[in-house]
């Protein structure tokens, strides 16, 4: 008979044991440890520590403002800084633990402009006991940067010392000028609020003085007494001390606008705007020019000469309230804030121009297309004289000029741009931007296509990927309004439209670059899929049998012939983009 087995009996492994992936048992260590790791490498507690202190001089000496009559939390943080100072010479000296030390001497600077701004309160409301508090604040910042210099035995040279100290002084002395102006205007907020509005004005200025340190940076070089080597020592330094100089200028906002501040920190919004570091910001542009300048880096290069484009950026915040509006009607003169970042932004380049520095004449007619946009578009900014087109037409014509000059594609590219952002501002609400602006539109697609087909330079390289695709989008365009049979456009309209969509490929195409084949591919595989479920539909009505059989065969025969040609290099190009690439 047939004998039966028993699996059960047998050494045969189960499924479920064979499918368990063998670990090693997960201990409480194995995830301590890489944590604890991680905190000694990094050591966030002193940043930590100082949020808690923050926090905790608020919450105990219930000081819901952020600036007060009572003087004790000012003394918690002078205690505390003390303390950090003391700890930072502690492990230098005894340890030598340099990122730790880093940390604290960060932690400082931010502790200095607080100490600083938590004396507001008393410098309004009891001037002569708040210029006590302002002076004795501003020697213990600098005696306790003094302390902390010789006790871990850091070497400064001495421009970047009297820059640290101006900084400094500008911190605690700024205060008392503000609280002058404000008691002696107590109707009428203008002159504190351009006061406030000086603050960033004044602090890009004595930045300005470090213009020597980077041109001739021998000095700095050297050893220092520290790990850190330039330009990360000292730049670091006064780069939080910048960021310190835009905060508190938005800190000024709050305590001093209004004869004896605004009060708690719940209210956090104010009339202050991006556009009042506009200044501040030129000058940070500046200090990276002359580095980018003697530095073989790219990437100082690059910051160089696309950071002034922030300046219109924070001038486009103007918030929309009351005291937004007041701000802005402190403003001298007639130039609203995007159009004064603008003329900063043009008058940068044509310095970086005249420095010698590639990119800044691209940059500088960008800037001027800007300019004209402004000009033309925005004109609740734009106070400009002159036609909204006069800025624009100068642009074309000098865009135009260094196209035929230089022969570049890219000035070719900025030229077409230029000239159909004017065509748009000149005949705006006319049939020429009518239906999305469909018109500028199509002569962008124009530019980048004729663009791409007369140059061969890298930037025309992108101008052809950028165009073939945007041939295929304006083509998707045309199989939408073909499917959606709007009643305001003509029947044959879209079918020309996709047509020369087609053409346009087509033309790409012979002048050898491949992404019009590539793109020219993919709208004629959907040109063979919209019109084999279209036949398919007509086959399908038809009374005839077999028709079906022979409408695939013939759909399948045109797919193996495509296949073909592919394999036979019918479909390759041999033109620009290989050439480029």
């Amino acid at each position: 008979g047939v004998v039966v087995e028993d699996v059960t009996k047998t050494n045969a492994v189960p499924l479920n044991e064979m499918l368990t992936v063998k670990s090693k048992d997960v201990t409480l260590s194995d995830i301590l440890l890489p944590l604890l790791r991680l905190i000694c490498d990094k050591n966030p507690l002193y940043l930590i520590s100082a949020m808690l202190i923050l926090y905790a001089q608020t919450v105990i000496f219930r000081t819901g403002d952020l600036s007060t009559d009572t003087a004790i939390p000012v003394l918690v943080l002078a205690a505390y800084a003390v303390l950090m100072t003391g700890a930072a010479v502690l492990i230098v000296r005894f340890g030598k633990v340099w990122d730790d030390a880093r940390s604290i001497i960060l932690l400082l600077l931010m502790l200095f402009m607080v100490i600083s701004a938590g004396i507001d309160g008393m410098i309004i409301n009891t001037p002569q006991a708040g210029r006590l508090w302002l002076a004795g604040g501003l020697g213990l910042t600098l005696g306790l940067s003094e302390l902390l210099c010789r006790g871990i035995k850091i070497e400064i040279p001495r421009l970047a010392r009297t820059v640290y100290y101006l900084v400094n002084i500008l911190f605690f002395g700024y205060p008392w000028l503000l609280a002058e102006l404000v008691i002696a205007n107590e109707k009428n907020p203008i002159p504190a609020i351009r006061g406030m509005m000086l603050f960033p004005v004044v602090g890009g200025l004595i930045f300005l003085l470090l213009l020597p340190m980077i041109r001739d940076n021998r000095e700095y070089r050297r050893d220092n007494g520290t790990p850190w080597r330039w330009p990360a020592f000292p730049m670091v330094i006064f780069a939080v001390m910048g960021l310190g100089i835009m905060f508190r200028t938005y800190l000024f906002t709050i305590s001093f606008y209004g004869g004896k501040g605004v009060g708690p920190y719940t209210r956090m919004a104010t009339g202050f705007g991006l556009y009042m570091l506009v200044p501040f910001l030129l000058t940070m542009a500046l200090l990276m020019l002359e580095y980018s300048l003697r530095s073989t880096g790219k990437k100082a290069w690059v910051l160089a000469l696309l950071s002034p484009l922030l300046l219109p950026v924070f001038a486009l915040h103007v918030p929309n309230s009351a005291d937004g509006l007041l701000f802005l009607s402190a403003l001298p003169g007639h130039f609203r804030p995007v159009s004064a970042a603008l003329v900063l932004t043009l008058g940068y380049y044509v310095y970086t121009w005249l420095r010698g520095m590639r990119g800044a004449l691209v940059m500088f007619f960008v800037t001027l297309l800007g300019m004209a946009a402004s000009q033309i578009g925005f004109n609740c900014y734009s106070t400009l004289p002159g036609p909204g087109w006069s800025l624009g037409v100068v642009l074309v014509i000098l865009l135009a000029v260094r196209a035929i000059l230089c022969r570049s594609s890219l000035m070719f590219a900025l030229t077409g741009i230029a000239a159909v952002i004017l065509a748009s501002g000149i005949f705006i609400e006319t049939d020429f931007t009518m239906m999305n602006g469909i018109i500028p539109a199509h002569l962008l697609l124009a530019v980048l296509f004729l663009g791409g087909v007369l140059f061969d330079d890298r930037f025309a390289a992108q101008m052809r990927l950028l165009g073939a695709w945007l041939l295929f989008a304006f083509f998707c365009g045309s199989l939408i309004v073909m499917a959606s049979d709007s009643a305001s456009i003509p029947a044959w309209g879209p079918y020309l439209h996709g047509v020369t969509m087609i053409s346009l490929a087509v033309v790409g195409w012979i002048f050898g670059d491949r992404q019009y084949r590539n793109a020219l591919c993919v709208m004629g595989g959907l040109v063979v899929l919209g019109g084999s479920i279209k036949g398919y539909g007509i086959i399908h009505r038809l009374e005839f049998r077999g028709a079906e059989t022979i409408f695939w065969s013939l759909l399948t025969f045109l797919a193996a012939l495509a296949i073909s040609l592919y394999k036979g290099g019918v479909f390759k190009t041999h033109g620009k983009t290989e050439d480029n690439n």
